[in-house]
């Protein structure tokens, strides 16, 4: 019920979609600081220009001023022009128009004359009104998938219940404040939790991979990695580096294609390719953990000897 994929939790007015594709009329009355008379609805033009004589016919009989720009109009004006009122405004003519959407031209023109918005009924939220109603601990699911990942661990910590209701949301929040503060530890508290994923940088891509992983608890994974730190703040890359060991512990291999120095000196193993990039590099230069690295770079050998790398 409470996910935008099933037809019992998704909006009804969207499908679930966040956003629905309208007309936006701006683009039809296209021309503001002209008035009515002189063509502020660009669009009357032509073989469509009796929709304009309707409509300075209509709105001289509501005493509306026709030679005033059309952004001057008082509201009521500009919405009787639009939805009309016994007569058939811009919405009548959008309605003649895709009578005939058929027609590649008018298709056209009536594609041109759309934008994606948020869906007006669920506010993007992509759930069903009878989901947005329910309540937990006074807050909707919106609410809470609004917020950004640190401060969703800081309300799910802060969340009580009594008697049978604790019982029941025990390990449901035991689990959700588990995976709230993988994801935190990985950098990414500035996120929400409604962020749409095309959205993402790689980066932040790849640490919701890992904290997923470690919140599922897979064992015998093997995970690929490239450049998980970037984009991410010093004060978080201690925090990465935990992650990646404790999925590392739970039985899992973890590569790491990385430059962070922070990141490289706490791995395991470490194999360096060079000596320089592109067409300079590709051979394997080093293979060692960090520690012997340290002591042929230290020696001033710059690289490491055959009996280095065995």
């Amino acid at each position: 019920m409470f996910g935008f994929n099933t037809a019992l939790g998704a909006c009804a007015r969207c499908s679930g979609a966040g956003q629905v594709n309208e007309f936006n009329l701006d683009l039809i009355a296209s021309r503001p600081d002209l008035s009515l008379r002189t063509g502020a609805i660009w669009a009357w033009q032509g073989e469509y220009r009796a929709y304009k004589t309707r409509t300075l016919k209509a709105a001289r009989a509501k005493r509306i001023l026709l030679d005033v720009p059309h952004r001057s109009l008082p509201p009521e004006h500009r919405r009787f022009i639009e939805e009309g009122g016994g007569y058939r405004g811009i919405r009548g003519f959008l309605k003649d128009l895709s009578g005939r959407s058929l027609r590649p031209r008018v298709a056209a023109k009536l594609s041109g004359w759309r934008e994606r918005r948020a869906c007006p009924e669920c506010n993007g939220s992509r759930l069903s009104q009878e989901v947005l109603h329910v309540r937990v601990a006074g807050e909707s699911i919106d609410r809470v998938l609004s917020r950004s990942l640190g401060e969703a661990l800081r309300f799910f910590e802060t969340i009580r219940f009594e008697g049978g209701e604790a019982e029941i949301a025990a390990r449901l929040l035991e689990e959700i404040r588990s995976r709230l503060r993988f994801l935190n530890d990985v950098g990414l508290e500035h996120l929400t939790l409604d962020r749409r994923a095309p959205t993402l940088s790689g980066g932040e891509a790849q640490r919701i991979q890992v904290a997923s992983s470690l919140g599922s608890r897979l064992v015998g994974v093997c995970d690929v990695l490239d450049e998980p730190s970037i984009g991410l703040y010093c004060r978080n890359t201690h925090g990465l580096i935990r992650v990646l060991k404790q999925l590392r512990d739970l039985g899992n291999t973890v590569f790491v294609v990385e430059h962070n120095l922070d990141v490289i000196n706490c791995a395991d193993w470490i194999i360096d390719f060079g000596p320089e990039g592109g067409d300079s590099g590709g051979d394997v230069v080093a293979m060692s953990p960090p520690k012997a690295i340290a002591r042929c770079t230290a020696s001033g050998t710059g690289r490491f000897l055959r009996r280095d790398l065995q």
